[in-house]
């Protein structure tokens, strides 16, 4: 007997309120990042915004989750910077609106993180010239 596979986080947690995409980058690949936003309840009574998304590549299954937002937009800035802090570099994203996806948006100041092996050598070779 054949199993169905599903997507893992097809959970029903709360009402789906809308989604949004993120272009990110990591290692020289490319990834698109397909995000949920659900509208929560946690208690009595009391609401929060959560969003979760996955991707793949033939080495990775990739998830992000967060929880607590304040709006829809802080939903997309806490996937940027959980993508960030995870070593992904974002490079745009673009919203789910009037029942079409928007235009893509370019994502300024990433990466935040601090810079990698190869970067720290750069900088080192640079500050060596200047130097010498």
């Amino acid at each position: 007997m054949s199993e169905k596979k599903t997507n893992p986080l097809d959970i029903d947690r709360g009402k789906k309120f809308t989604h949004f995409q993120v272009e990110m980058e990591r290692l020289g690949r490319k990834y698109t990042l397909e995000v949920r936003v659900l509208d929560v309840r946690v208690g009595r009574g009391k609401r929060e915004i959560w969003s979760e998304g996955y991707t793949r590549d033939a080495f990775n299954i990739v998830e992000f989750r967060t929880r607590g937002a304040e709006s829809y937009i802080d939903t997309v800035w806490l996937t940027l910077e959980a993508a960030d802090h995870r070593g992904f570099i974002p490079r745009s994203f673009r919203l789910w609106e009037g029942g079409k996806w928007g235009e893509w948006h370019e994502v300024m100041g990433y990466p935040k993180a601090k810079p990698n092996a190869v970067e720290r050598e750069k900088q080192s070779r640079v500050a060596d010239k200047a130097d010498g």
